[in-house]
């Protein structure tokens, strides 16, 4: 077995855009779980000022119980 990546890694320059779209994003997940969430958490090389990264927001979602009720996953699921 190999690990090999079959696409190329796109490196880009820090973007000023990405805490925004974290913000956004973690706000929806907030709506969406509610009391059900513990934390949400912008990580990765994208949370870094002024640092190059994959321009891939990474989102840690820290529930309150685990495993996720139903009702959660699908709630996940539908924001896509």
């Amino acid at each position: 077995m190999t690990n090999e990546i079959d696409e190329p890694i796109k490196v880009v320059e820090y973007d000023p855009r990405w805490p925004g779209w974290y913000a956004e994003d973690a706000e929806e997940l907030s709506r969406t779980l509610g009391t059900r969430l513990r934390e949400v958490q912008h990580f990765g090389s994208t949370s870094v000022p002024d640092a190059a990264a994959k321009p891939i927001i990474d989102i840690l979602v820290a529930p309150v119980e685990w495993p996720l009720a139903a009702m959660d996953r699908t709630a996940l699921e539908n924001l896509g």
